[in-house]
Protein backbone atom coordinates (compact mmCIF):
# COMPACT_ATOMS: atom_id res chain seq x y z
CA UNK A 1 0.00 0.00 0.00
CA UNK A 2 2.95 2.09 1.29
CA UNK A 3 4.28 1.50 -2.69
CA UNK A 4 1.32 2.63 -4.50
CA UNK A 5 0.95 6.11 -2.49
CA UNK A 6 4.93 6.61 -3.23
CA UNK A 7 4.24 5.83 -6.69
CA UNK A 8 0.68 8.22 -6.62
CA UNK A 9 2.75 11.14 -5.11
CA UNK A 10 5.84 10.59 -7.53
CA UNK A 11 3.35 10.55 -10.75
CA UNK A 12 0.80 13.48 -9.54
CA UNK A 13 0.96 16.46 -12.09
CA UNK A 14 2.20 13.49 -15.02
CA UNK A 15 -1.07 11.61 -15.04
CA UNK A 16 -4.43 12.46 -14.01
CA UNK A 17 -6.98 10.04 -13.12
CA UNK A 18 -9.56 9.24 -16.85
CA UNK A 19 -13.12 9.86 -15.93
CA UNK A 20 -16.03 10.42 -18.11
CA UNK A 21 -15.54 14.33 -17.91
CA UNK A 22 -12.12 13.97 -18.31
CA UNK A 23 -12.37 12.95 -21.64
CA UNK A 24 -15.26 14.99 -22.73
CA UNK A 25 -13.13 18.16 -22.11
CA UNK A 26 -9.99 16.82 -23.49
CA UNK A 27 -11.67 16.26 -26.52
CA UNK A 28 -13.52 20.02 -26.94
CA UNK A 29 -9.84 21.11 -26.34
CA UNK A 30 -8.37 18.90 -29.09
CA UNK A 31 -11.70 19.31 -31.06
CA UNK A 32 -10.53 23.21 -31.49
CA UNK A 33 -7.29 22.51 -32.24
CA UNK A 34 -8.09 20.53 -35.25
CA UNK A 35 -10.45 22.81 -36.38
CA UNK A 36 -8.19 25.72 -36.43
CA UNK A 37 -5.97 22.84 -38.86
CA UNK A 38 -8.78 22.48 -41.12
CA UNK A 39 -9.55 26.24 -41.10
CA UNK A 40 -6.00 27.50 -41.49
CA UNK A 41 -6.09 24.77 -44.81
CA UNK A 42 -9.05 26.19 -46.51
CA UNK A 43 -7.58 29.48 -45.83
CA UNK A 44 -4.20 28.78 -47.42
CA UNK A 45 -5.84 27.65 -50.72
CA UNK A 46 -8.41 29.93 -50.62
CA UNK A 47 -5.78 32.85 -50.39
CA UNK A 48 -3.40 30.90 -53.07
CA UNK A 49 -6.21 31.29 -55.46
CA UNK A 50 -7.19 34.62 -54.60
CA UNK A 51 -3.94 36.63 -54.13
CA UNK A 52 -1.40 37.52 -56.32
CA UNK A 53 1.86 34.86 -55.92
CA UNK A 54 4.10 38.04 -54.53
CA UNK A 55 1.73 38.75 -51.17
CA UNK A 56 0.93 35.17 -50.47
CA UNK A 57 4.12 34.43 -48.77
CA UNK A 58 3.42 37.42 -46.22
CA UNK A 59 -0.13 36.36 -46.03
CA UNK A 60 1.08 32.59 -44.86
CA UNK A 61 3.39 33.52 -42.26
CA UNK A 62 0.28 35.40 -40.33
CA UNK A 63 -1.88 32.32 -41.00
CA UNK A 64 1.08 29.87 -39.60
CA UNK A 65 1.42 32.20 -37.07
CA UNK A 66 -2.33 31.92 -35.91
CA UNK A 67 -2.43 28.99 -36.26
CA UNK A 68 0.30 27.84 -34.03
CA UNK A 69 -0.52 30.57 -31.58
CA UNK A 70 -3.90 29.37 -30.90
CA UNK A 71 -2.99 25.39 -30.32
CA UNK A 72 -0.31 26.43 -27.89
CA UNK A 73 -2.43 28.85 -25.85
CA UNK A 74 -5.06 25.96 -25.90
CA UNK A 75 -1.98 23.58 -25.29
CA UNK A 76 -0.37 24.84 -22.53
CA UNK A 77 -3.09 26.98 -20.74
CA UNK A 78 -5.72 24.43 -20.55
CA UNK A 79 -4.27 20.99 -21.19
CA UNK A 80 -1.48 21.24 -19.26
CA UNK A 81 -2.56 22.52 -16.08
CA UNK A 82 -5.64 20.12 -16.07
CA UNK A 83 -4.16 16.78 -17.60
CA UNK A 84 -0.60 16.99 -16.44
CA UNK A 85 3.11 16.90 -18.14
CA UNK A 86 2.26 13.43 -20.40
CA UNK A 87 -0.69 14.42 -22.24
CA UNK A 88 0.67 17.61 -22.95
CA UNK A 89 4.15 16.55 -24.58
CA UNK A 90 1.67 13.75 -26.22
CA UNK A 91 -0.20 16.43 -28.05
CA UNK A 92 2.93 18.87 -28.08
CA UNK A 93 4.60 16.40 -29.95
CA UNK A 94 1.70 15.56 -32.66
CA UNK A 95 1.11 19.12 -33.09
CA UNK A 96 4.99 19.99 -34.35
CA UNK A 97 4.38 17.11 -36.69
CA UNK A 98 1.39 18.20 -38.04
CA UNK A 99 2.94 21.71 -38.36
CA UNK A 100 5.83 20.36 -40.26
CA UNK A 101 3.45 18.80 -42.51
CA UNK A 102 1.31 21.43 -43.46
CA UNK A 103 3.30 24.73 -42.95
CA UNK A 104 4.44 26.73 -46.52
CA UNK A 105 5.77 29.76 -44.21
CA UNK A 106 8.37 30.09 -41.04
CA UNK A 107 5.52 31.31 -38.51
CA UNK A 108 9.01 32.38 -36.67
CA UNK A 109 11.03 34.96 -37.21
CA UNK A 110 14.07 33.15 -36.39
CA UNK A 111 13.12 31.03 -39.86
CA UNK A 112 12.76 33.99 -41.61
CA UNK A 113 16.29 35.11 -40.67
CA UNK A 114 17.50 32.00 -41.70
CA UNK A 115 15.69 32.29 -44.93
CA UNK A 116 17.39 35.87 -45.61
CA UNK A 117 20.63 34.23 -44.55
CA UNK A 118 20.71 31.77 -46.71
CA UNK A 119 19.38 33.94 -49.90
CA UNK A 120 21.53 37.20 -51.13
CA UNK A 121 21.36 39.58 -48.12
CA UNK A 122 19.74 42.92 -50.49
CA UNK A 123 17.91 45.63 -49.44
CA UNK A 124 14.87 44.19 -50.53
CA UNK A 125 15.39 40.80 -48.94
CA UNK A 126 15.53 42.54 -45.86
CA UNK A 127 13.03 44.35 -46.53
CA UNK A 128 10.85 41.14 -47.55
CA UNK A 129 11.82 40.03 -44.21
CA UNK A 130 10.85 42.70 -41.76
CA UNK A 131 7.58 42.86 -42.98
CA UNK A 132 7.19 38.53 -42.54
CA UNK A 133 8.62 39.23 -39.08
CA UNK A 134 5.91 41.51 -38.53
CA UNK A 135 3.42 39.19 -40.10
CA UNK A 136 4.24 36.85 -37.90
CA UNK A 137 3.87 39.19 -35.06
CA UNK A 138 0.38 40.22 -36.41
CA UNK A 139 -1.22 36.53 -37.10
CA UNK A 140 -0.37 35.82 -33.27
CA UNK A 141 -2.16 39.30 -32.42
CA UNK A 142 -4.93 37.70 -34.14
CA UNK A 143 -4.70 34.46 -32.48
CA UNK A 144 -5.30 36.12 -28.94
CA UNK A 145 -8.27 38.15 -30.32
CA UNK A 146 -9.83 34.54 -31.64
CA UNK A 147 -8.88 32.56 -28.22
CA UNK A 148 -10.57 34.89 -26.36
CA UNK A 149 -14.00 35.32 -28.39
CA UNK A 150 -13.98 31.26 -28.44
CA UNK A 151 -12.99 30.98 -24.46
CA UNK A 152 -15.58 33.45 -23.75
CA UNK A 153 -18.14 30.77 -24.60
CA UNK A 154 -17.37 28.70 -21.56
CA UNK A 155 -17.17 25.25 -23.19
CA UNK A 156 -14.85 24.41 -20.73
CA UNK A 157 -15.21 25.83 -17.13
CA UNK A 158 -11.47 26.41 -18.04
CA UNK A 159 -12.49 28.56 -20.47
CA UNK A 160 -14.61 30.77 -18.92
CA UNK A 161 -12.20 31.00 -15.61
CA UNK A 162 -9.86 32.29 -18.18
CA UNK A 163 -11.54 34.69 -19.56
CA UNK A 164 -13.10 36.38 -16.54
CA UNK A 165 -9.61 36.98 -15.33
CA UNK A 166 -7.95 38.89 -18.02
CA UNK A 167 -8.03 42.25 -16.19
CA UNK A 168 -5.69 40.50 -13.88
CA UNK A 169 -1.72 40.78 -15.49
CA UNK A 170 -0.43 37.04 -16.00
CA UNK A 171 2.69 35.67 -14.52
CA UNK A 172 5.66 36.03 -16.45
CA UNK A 173 7.02 32.62 -17.73
CA UNK A 174 10.58 33.88 -16.89
CA UNK A 175 11.15 32.44 -13.88
CA UNK A 176 14.93 32.76 -13.29
CA UNK A 177 17.64 35.92 -13.99
CA UNK A 178 17.43 37.63 -17.18
CA UNK A 179 21.66 36.58 -17.69
CA UNK A 180 20.05 32.75 -17.34
CA UNK A 181 17.17 33.25 -19.42
CA UNK A 182 18.68 34.62 -22.29
CA UNK A 183 21.42 31.64 -22.28
CA UNK A 184 18.77 29.09 -21.90
CA UNK A 185 16.95 30.53 -24.67
CA UNK A 186 20.10 30.86 -26.86
CA UNK A 187 20.45 27.30 -26.03
CA UNK A 188 17.18 26.45 -27.00
CA UNK A 189 16.63 27.98 -30.09
CA UNK A 190 20.49 26.74 -31.34
CA UNK A 191 19.17 23.07 -30.51
CA UNK A 192 16.40 23.49 -32.57
CA UNK A 193 17.38 25.11 -35.55
CA UNK A 194 20.82 23.15 -35.35
CA UNK A 195 18.31 19.81 -35.84
CA UNK A 196 16.07 21.79 -38.44
CA UNK A 197 19.40 22.37 -40.46
CA UNK A 198 20.99 19.37 -40.54
CA UNK A 199 17.88 17.58 -41.09
CA UNK A 200 18.61 15.12 -38.47
CA UNK A 201 16.71 11.43 -39.11
CA UNK A 202 16.65 12.12 -42.99
CA UNK A 203 13.44 12.30 -45.05
CA UNK A 204 11.56 9.42 -43.59
CA UNK A 205 12.32 10.36 -39.70
CA UNK A 206 13.70 14.04 -39.44
CA UNK A 207 9.92 15.33 -38.73
CA UNK A 208 9.61 12.93 -35.97
CA UNK A 209 13.26 13.85 -34.58
CA UNK A 210 12.72 17.62 -35.07
CA UNK A 211 9.18 16.71 -33.15
CA UNK A 212 10.44 15.40 -30.35
CA UNK A 213 13.12 17.46 -30.14
CA UNK A 214 10.83 20.16 -29.85
CA UNK A 215 9.08 18.47 -26.92
CA UNK A 216 12.47 17.76 -25.10
CA UNK A 217 14.18 21.08 -25.20
CA UNK A 218 10.09 22.51 -24.29
CA UNK A 219 9.81 20.58 -21.21
CA UNK A 220 13.48 20.56 -20.09
CA UNK A 221 13.60 24.76 -19.64
CA UNK A 222 9.84 25.41 -19.48
CA UNK A 223 10.05 26.23 -15.84
CA UNK A 224 13.11 28.84 -16.51
CA UNK A 225 11.86 31.02 -19.62
CA UNK A 226 8.56 28.81 -21.28
CA UNK A 227 10.63 27.69 -23.52
CA UNK A 228 9.44 29.85 -26.62
CA UNK A 229 12.47 29.42 -29.19
CA UNK A 230 10.41 31.93 -31.25
CA UNK A 231 10.06 35.71 -30.43
CA UNK A 232 6.71 36.38 -32.24
CA UNK A 233 4.95 33.34 -30.03
CA UNK A 234 6.58 34.98 -27.29
CA UNK A 235 5.88 38.35 -27.49
CA UNK A 236 1.96 36.74 -28.07
CA UNK A 237 2.28 34.74 -24.78
CA UNK A 238 4.25 37.03 -22.26
CA UNK A 239 4.39 40.62 -23.22
CA UNK A 240 1.99 42.28 -21.21
CA UNK A 241 3.11 39.63 -18.07
CA UNK A 242 4.45 41.24 -15.07
CA UNK A 243 7.55 40.37 -13.83
CA UNK A 244 9.86 41.33 -16.63
CA UNK A 245 10.61 44.81 -18.31
CA UNK A 246 10.65 45.04 -21.83
CA UNK A 247 14.38 45.57 -22.16
CA UNK A 248 14.46 42.07 -20.51
CA UNK A 249 11.77 40.85 -22.78
CA UNK A 250 13.42 41.97 -26.08
CA UNK A 251 17.02 40.96 -25.23
CA UNK A 252 15.92 37.11 -24.02
CA UNK A 253 12.59 36.45 -26.38
CA UNK A 254 14.49 38.56 -29.48
CA UNK A 255 18.08 38.90 -29.26
CA UNK A 256 18.62 35.88 -27.68
CA UNK A 257 17.34 33.31 -30.55
CA UNK A 258 17.84 35.55 -33.53
CA UNK A 259 21.55 35.22 -32.11
CA UNK A 260 21.17 32.18 -31.73
CA UNK A 261 19.61 31.71 -35.18
CA UNK A 262 23.11 32.58 -36.92
CA UNK A 263 25.39 30.88 -34.56
CA UNK A 264 23.23 27.76 -35.63
CA UNK A 265 23.54 28.91 -39.48
CA UNK A 266 27.22 29.07 -39.20
CA UNK A 267 27.39 25.46 -37.37
CA UNK A 268 25.28 23.61 -39.76
CA UNK A 269 27.20 25.26 -42.43
CA UNK A 270 30.14 24.35 -41.25
CA UNK A 271 28.96 21.02 -40.62
CA UNK A 272 27.70 20.42 -44.19
CA UNK A 273 31.29 21.32 -45.57
CA UNK A 274 32.77 19.22 -43.70
CA UNK A 275 30.91 16.46 -44.31
CA UNK A 276 30.92 17.15 -48.34
CA UNK A 277 34.78 17.02 -48.11
CA UNK A 278 34.71 13.72 -46.30
CA UNK A 279 32.59 12.12 -48.80
CA UNK A 280 34.68 13.43 -51.56
CA UNK A 281 37.65 12.13 -49.85
CA UNK A 282 35.73 9.17 -49.32
CA UNK A 283 35.34 8.52 -52.80
CA UNK A 284 38.27 9.51 -54.17
CA UNK A 285 39.41 6.78 -51.74
CA UNK A 286 37.40 3.92 -53.09
CA UNK A 287 37.78 5.23 -56.87
CA UNK A 288 41.56 5.10 -56.32
CA UNK A 289 41.05 1.92 -54.65
CA UNK A 290 38.85 -0.03 -57.73
CA UNK A 291 41.44 1.81 -60.05
CA UNK A 292 44.84 -0.27 -58.54
CA UNK A 293 42.04 -3.42 -58.33
CA UNK A 294 41.72 -2.88 -62.19
CA UNK A 295 45.29 -2.20 -62.61
CA UNK A 296 46.11 -5.62 -60.93
CA UNK A 297 43.79 -7.76 -62.54
CA UNK A 298 44.77 -6.88 -65.41
CA UNK A 299 48.42 -6.76 -65.44
CA UNK A 300 48.68 -10.78 -66.32
CA UNK A 301 46.48 -10.00 -69.58
CA UNK A 302 49.19 -7.70 -70.21
CA UNK A 303 51.79 -9.84 -69.82
CA UNK A 304 50.41 -12.47 -71.47
CA UNK A 305 50.27 -10.33 -74.49
CA UNK A 306 53.06 -8.82 -74.47
CA UNK A 307 54.96 -12.77 -74.48
CA UNK A 308 52.77 -13.20 -77.32
CA UNK A 309 53.93 -10.65 -79.67
CA UNK A 310 58.21 -11.19 -78.52
CA UNK A 311 56.82 -14.72 -80.01
CA UNK A 312 56.15 -13.56 -83.56
CA UNK A 313 58.88 -11.25 -83.59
Amino acid sequence: MDLIVETMEKTEGFIVPVNTKWLLDLTISLTHMITIFFVCYILRIACKKLLPKSSYPYVAEIICMFQLSVCSMENGTIIYPEYGVVVYAVIMFLLSAGYFIVFDANGNPCGVLTELVQRRITPSNALSACIKTVCTVVGGLVAIQHVNAFWSFGALTRHYDHVQHLHIPCASAMKTTAVYGFVAEFLATFTVRFVAGLQLGGRRWHMYVFAAVIVAVTLTGAEYTGMMFNPALATVLTYNCAGHSFAEHATIYWVSPMLATLVAIYTVSSVKHWQKKQSIAKKAQQSQMNGEVKSQTNEPLKQRKTRKRKRYY
